[in-house]
Order: structure tokens, then C-alpha cells, then sequence
């Protein structure tokens, strides 16, 4: 546009930094439509990640396709152990304790 190429790299570095922060980062373990995996690359301006799967395939998905596996973990332990008690011995009722 303007000719001027730090101009041009600063902008794309902003679409750049903004698009990661919607991603997972790379040896995080997702979950696909394929399976569980970790994520061995991130594709900012595609919004998408290279997973590898159990299975040592390499899979690209889209930031739609895939859940962070610590979050789903978390939600499941929370549905099969709902009102557990904390260490104060008091019902947290899935609350995290601080």
C-alpha cells in the first residue's frame, strides 16, 4: 500500500498476534474429530493447527474442529463428581477451590 516495508510488517505482525491468541499452542493435547492429539504446529493466518494424533498421523484442523483436552477433562470431572467436597470439607458445588 504505502510502499514501505516496516509498515507492512508491523500490520501483519498484529493479524499475526491477534489470530494466535484464538489458537492452542504448540505440545498442548486437543481434542479432534479424529481422536486426541497434540498440536505440533500452529497455522495463525489459517486459523488452523498440525496435530498429531495417537496414531502418529499429522492432521491439520481448523480452531472449530478442536477442544482443549485440559478444559474437557476439567468438565467431565465436574459432571461425574458434582457437590464434592473441597479440603475445608465444605460442598464446593463444581466451584474450584482458591
Amino acid at each position: 500500500m504505502c510502499g514501505r516495508l516496516r509498515c507492512c510488517l508491523i500490520y501483519e505482525y498484529e493479524l499475526y498476534a491477534e489470530a494466535r491468541k484464538h489458537l492452542p499452542k504448540r505440545k498442548k493435547k486437543v481434542i479432534t474429530p479424529r481422536g486426541v492429539g497434540k498440536v505440533i504446529d500452529v497455522l495463525p493466518l489459517k486459523n488452523t493447527v498440525v496435530v498429531k494424533l495417537e496414531d502418529e498421523r499429522r492432521v491439520e484442523f481448523h480452531k472449530d474442529e478442536i477442544q482443549p483436552y485440559d478444559e474437557l477433562k476439567a468438565l467431565q470431572y465436574k459432571t461425574e463428581n458434582p457437590g464434592e467436597n473441597n479440603e475445608n470439607g465444605e460442598r464446593n458445588h463444581g466451584k474450584k477451590s482458591t
